[in-house]
């Protein structure tokens, strides 16, 4: 039976499927009935092989602040809206920048801004752009033109650093102990928060940006220096009124041998107060007998030493050989910070050791981190003999004994000591032990000493080696010196 259709070949296929868009809007239920019928593809030019090209997005500002003239001004932190619309799609994003920054992407269609303010007058231009789902982006960005005025400047603070015209170690780089010359900065911010500081060194035109509240220094040449710091706020104001700080920078060079600071009391001479002299002269005369170089350092009329002494300077040999008298408390920070940079430290004498984490007066202490005992020696007790106990101290492995000497004493004494100090700790050498003469809980306490670190020394007596046998003292203090590398 004759088909009641036309009939297609084949090869008239093709000529169905570049039929105008037109014919087929016309005739759309006839050709898609022939196309279920016959297999014939109704229009599919028109229906998969025609590309429309994807149409960016618009963008536009709402509820923002209009342009303004110099006159009236805007103050920093402003709010701005933005939306965008896309024909064939969806806005899925926007990009934004201001001034010199970079574009920012972002979902959001409102942020705040600090816009930065630090002149009387500051003209800023403020740029959008929509993005949408097939990543075209608005080739014609919304913007906006506008001037705010001078935020308010923020107040700079030097919290914490060397004092006024101190001297200070300094090392070319830092190390594992010494971390710099350290400054912690502060301040305030009437209109805004401090989001930086910026610093100088002896030139207060070249500015160096920091993140944080320090400013640590290293490898600064020996000498005079200027520190200046200027906080910075979120709105780009810049303290103009910039603290200074000068202070002289000192490399340690350990390069004099001995330095011997005599803290003792000048007593009257007579039995149990020997003048300062006397004392000076049992120490020096060791010194010598062992053929070490050493300086006198008379504290307290010469004062504390300050780095610019320190430095120069192997070994600190700090003693103090009376009980009514300390004077380290003063010393103790120089002291941390000259071992930090690679000195050696022989503190010696009644009560040094409760002075340099100052509890003097008390019998018994558990060390704490923070402490100078705690972190630097690695202490963690001391306790204190208060009874006339002591009569000797016993050499550990190889050191000799060291007796009192009774002629150095009042015949009250029974050429016993009190007051002595005894420690325990996690990280030292034990060089001596407590020599009772009672018998007491304290027989067999450690009374001496060494920390022998990669950086540093240090070496602790708890009791004065003046009032001891100096024969003996000599030998024992010629072995010390050798083991910590003097």
């Amino acid at each position: 039976m004759p088909s009641q259709y036309p009939s297609f070949t084949t090869a008239s296929a093709p000529q169905v499927e570049h039929q105008s868009a037109r014919r087929c809007q016309l005739a759309p239920l006839i050709l898609l009935t022939m196309s279920l019928f016959f297999g014939l593809p109704a229009c599919e030019s028109d229906l998969t092989d025609t590309q429309y090209p994807n149409v960016p997005p618009t963008t536009y500002l709402a509820n923002i602040p209009p342009p303004n003239d110099t006159t009236a001004p805007y103050p920093y932190r402003l709010t701005f809206s933005w939306d965008g619309g896309d024909d064939d799609g969806v806005v899925v994003g926007f990009w934004y920048r201001w001034d010199a920054h970079d574009w920012t992407y972002t979902t959001e269609r409102s942020r705040t801004f600090d816009f930065e303010s630090p002149d009387i007058l500051n003209r800023h231009t403020f740029e959008v752009r929509a993005v949408d789902n097939d990543d075209a982006v608005d080739p014609t960005p919304e913007s906006r033109t506008f001037h705010t005025a001078r935020t308010l400047l923020p107040h700079t603070e030097l919290i914490a650093g060397p004092a006024e015209e101190a001297s200070v170690f300094c090392l070319p780089q830092p190390t594992e102990t010494w971390k710099g010359i350290t400054f912690t900065l502060g301040g305030t911010d009437d209109d805004g928060i401090i989001v930086g500081f910026e610093y100088a060194i002896d030139d207060s035109t070249q500015w160096q940006s920091v993140s944080g509240y320090t400013v640590s220094l290293a490898g600064l040449t020996d000498g005079h220096h200027a520190f200046y710091a200027k906080a910075v706020d979120n709105a780009g104001g810049k303290d103009t009124n910039f603290v200074r700080r000068s202070f002289t920078s000192v490399q340690p060079t350990f390069a004099d041998g001995i330095l011997l600071v005599n803290e003792t009391r000048d007593g009257s001479g007579a039995s149990g107060s020997p003048t300062r002299a006397e004392v000076e002269r049992f120490y020096s005369s060791i010194m010598s007998a062992n053929g070490r170089s050493f300086t006198a350092w008379h504290r307290p009329s010469e004062g504390p030493p300050a780095p610019s002494d320190l430095a120069k300077y192997s070994l600190v040999f700090w003693y103090a050989d009376d009980r009514s008298e300390q004077l380290l408390k003063q010393s103790v920070d120089v002291l941390r910070e000259y071992l930090m940079v690679g000195g050696k430290l022989w503190l010696s004498g009644w009560r040094v050791i409760p002075e340099l984490d100052n509890f003097t007066g008390s019998t018994s202490h558990t060390y704490s981190p923070g402490e100078f005992g705690y972190d630097v020696i690695g202490l963690e007790t001391y306790q204190e003999q208060p009874d006339l106990d002591f009569d000797q101290a016993r050499g550990e492995t190889g050191y000799p004994g060291l007796h009192v000497d009774p002629a150095k004493l009042p015949t009250s004494f029974g050429g016993k000591l009190n007051f002595v100090g005894t420690v325990s700790s996690r990280d030292t050498k034990v060089i001596y032990t407590f020599g009772s003469s009672k018998n007491s809980t304290f027989a067999g306490h450690v009374c001496l000493v060494e920390y022998l670190g990669a950086t540093y020394s240090v070496v602790l007596s708890g009791f004065p080696l003046y009032f001891l046998v100096e024969t003996e003292v000599s030998v024992a203090m010629g072995q010390i010196l050798s083991d910590i590398g003097e």
